[in-house]
């Protein structure tokens, strides 16, 4: 082996070096596997990360050669593999969760993400999953349905208060690990734990300790009911807190119903309104539980609560730092509180009745607005109330509202205690539909990534072949006329031409190097995200470009382009890669015509750059993002073949993808699309 081809051989092994290390490095599990047959038996994997084996008990050795339908047993679902297999057959990516089994038997829930890999001719090459182990999540999910089920089962059937909340304490018990729970019940004045006799204990001496976990139970009457008391020795995580409050938000409701049991039998408790009270408590609750976003749990919380409280309108105001923001509204808003309510820039200090309410963290209600002090004039005197939202953490994360005609003011449901537990309940909900965001966009920044690792390893075997072929060609002119140019020491003429191949070489060789370093950096580089104009970038792009292009005809068709949010360096490098390939491959024609535009599609925006110039074989368009790919001749058109791997490599960063679309001698579209759902672009 010569020392030149030992050299690629090293380069090459210490990229793949690098890309194995940063799968080992990985916490979640990653498999590759060939690219066929998708049918049985599978494909054989070739390559499991120590995640992996983390994950399952199989070794890598273990698994080599044989396909991923070891990990499938009696209850992996058939409907979500026979999904999995059909995107497969097409070959798109496809994530799923289903149940996996490890070496010892034992199951668990993973979120599977799979997707195609192919080579620099478009050809399907090898699978990458991605799997994430989601099984504590499922199962606490389960748990906490089951319990509820159960506990609520039994106080629907009347059972004594003590037995409903020692089953459901004995269940948080479960839930925590084995962590003791008990419960203080204010109103019995007695301790209650998870004994089966459901009697009433005495003060667990584990309680007297500083660092248990404590909740009030909090009824909507006004002082708390009792406390939930956890033995913990560390400070819950964010899952904890909101497992916790939520066993809290279960026993005050358990509590709250058996006390209105109690006042219906005592006959403190007119029974249509207590009647109508449980069933829209029901129903909230339940409509809550399948809330994701803030804005549909005000939607289903205001449509309940508005006919049971008989009233002319409602709005949920969501609050940050002292910024309202603009309301959710359920039925008829008074014109002047709409337009108040409404204004941009709403500030806390704006409303006075809110201020209030936030510095004292208690509802206020009232038979005529216009008798509170500082009342807006603008206001019409209507009944009404103001409950605070609190999140299980505290924090003061909006207000309900509610409007009664002033002859209305007291009929419908109970209007505090029914406004303060929605308050509660939309409290728990809000902070639900926020993790659920946070996971979500997770989950979004886990498939960038995905696309960024499919990009770099296209470019790894693109960039092997680059130092076999792009690479060592200039070097092989630079060795032969060195060699020649010795030879020939005695004939300037001959030497001169000699020196000057030689040259070419060697500035050659230093613009592929360049255009290497280049794509390295934009990988490296932290992305700094804000809202920017897309307009603003191809003004900027064109200035550079018609200086670089004086006496060329050109004519630009621009229409208006969405605001984004990305990098704008980044962004900028993209936009220009794109105008400027536009220009350089039209400069054949005597007219060039370059037409730019953007999309509004469901989840993204596309922005396009279509030109009239030489165009591309459409068969090969697989190739044109890859490093060092090019359709044309040097001689032709320069360039280093790297500007379209860049810009693939930025796109990826930002979650999104890349478009090509031509034919020979008739033109070529360019184009890359931001997905909405993490950069939610405007016009």
């Amino acid at each position: 082996m010569s020392a030149l081809e030992a050299r690629r051989q090293q380069r090459a092994e210490q990229q793949l070096a690098l890309l194995q290390t940063v799968l080992a490095a990985a916490t979640d599990a990653v498999l590759i596997t060939e690219a066929e047959p998708v049918r049985a038996p599978g494909p054989r994997i070739v390559y499991a990360n120590a995640a992996f084996t983390r994950a399952t008990g199989y070794s890598e050795a273990e698994v080599l050669g044989r396909s991923p339908r070891l990990l499938q047993g009696p209850r992996s679902d058939r409907r979500t593999l026979d999904h999995i297999h059909a995107a497969l057959e097409r070959w798109e990516p496809v994530v799923a969760e289903l149940v996996n089994y490890r070496k010892d038997g034992s199951e668990f829930w993973v979120e599977l993400s799979i997707s195609p890999v192919a080579d620099e001719t478009g050809w399907y090459t090898h699978w990458v999953s991605i799997q994430r182990d989601v099984t504590e999540r499922r199962r606490a999910a389960e748990h906490l349905n089951q319990v509820r089920a159960e506990v609520l089962e039994l106080s629907v059937r009347q059972r004594p208060l003590v037995e409903v909340l020692s089953r459901l304490l004995a269940a948080a018990e479960r839930q925590f690990g084995g962590l003791p729970v008990a419960l203080w019940l204010e109103g019995a004045q007695a301790w209650i734990g998870t004994d089966a006799s459901a009697e009433p204990i005495a003060r667990p001496n584990w309680c007297e300790r500083p660092d248990t976990w404590q909740v009030p139970i909090q009824g909507a009457g006004g002082p708390p009911w009792g406390t939930l008391v956890v033995a913990a020795q560390h400070s819950p995580t964010a899952d904890e807190a909101l497992q916790l409050q939520g066993v809290g938000q279960l026993a005050a409701l358990l509590i709250e119903r058996a006390a209105d049991q109690q006042a219906l039998e005592a006959g403190h408790l007119a029974l249509g309104r207590a009647l109508q009270r449980a069933e829209v408590l029901a129903a909230l609750s339940d409509a809550l539980q399948r809330a994701s976003t803030a804005e549909e749990v005000a939607e289903r919380a205001l449509a309940r609560l508005g006919p049971a409280l008989q009233a002319q309108s409602m709005l949920m105001m969501r609050l940050d730092g002292e910024a309202l923001s603009l309301p959710s509204v359920w039925g008829e808003v008074p014109a002047a509180i709409a337009a108040h309510m409404t204004r941009p820039g709403l500030r806390l200090r704006d409303t006075p009745v809110l201020q209030q309410v936030a510095a004292s963290r208690q509802g206020t209600y009232f038979g005529n607005y216009q008798h509170i002090p500082g009342a807006l004039d603008t206001f019409p005197a209507l009944a009404g109330g103001v409950e605070p939202i609190l999140t299980p953490g505290g924090r003061l994360a909006g207000f309900l509202v509610f409007w009664q005609a002033p002859h209305q003011a007291g009929e419908g449901a109970d209007a505090p205690g029914l406004l303060r537990h929605a308050a509660n309940t939309l409290g728990l909900a809000l902070e639900r539909a926020t993790h659920l965001s946070q996971l979500e966009a997770q989950f979004a920044a886990l498939q960038a990534q995905t696309r960024v690792l499919e990009a770099t390893t296209e470019e790894l075997v693109a960039f092997t072949y680059s130092v076999s072929h792009d690479l060592s060609t200039p070097l092989r002119h630079i060795t032969s006329f060195t060699q020649l140019a010795r030879r020939h020491a005695d004939d300037p003429r001959k030497l001169s031409r000699y020196l000057d191949i030689v040259e070419q070489g060697a500035q050659r060789l230093g613009t592929l190097i360049d255009a290497m370093l280049q794509l390295s950096r934009t990988s490296r580089r932290p992305l700094q995200s804000a809202q920017l104009d897309l307009d603003t970038l191809v003004a900027q792009a064109r200035r550079t470009l018609t200086a670089e292009h004086q006496g060329r005809e050109i004519e630009w068709q621009i229409s208006p382009l969405p605001r984004v949010q990305g990098d704008q360096a980044a962004l900028g490098q993209v936009v220009e890669q794109l105008l400027s390939n536009a220009v350089k491959f039209t400069r054949p024609r005597p007219s060039a015509q370059i037409r730019v535009w953007a999309e509004d599609a469901e989840n993204g925006w596309t922005f396009w750059v279509q030109d009239n110039g030489v165009g591309f074989d459409p068969t090969y368009s697989g190739k044109l993002f890859g490093i060092f790919q090019r359709l044309h001749r040097q001689e032709e058109f320069e360039g280093t073949g790297v500007g379209l791997a860049n810009v693939r490599r930025i796109v990826a960063r930002h979650g999104g993808h890349v478009h090509a679309r031509g034919q020979l001698g008739e033109g070529a579209q360019f184009g890359f699309t931001l997905p909405k759902s993490r950069y939610g672009g405007e016009h």
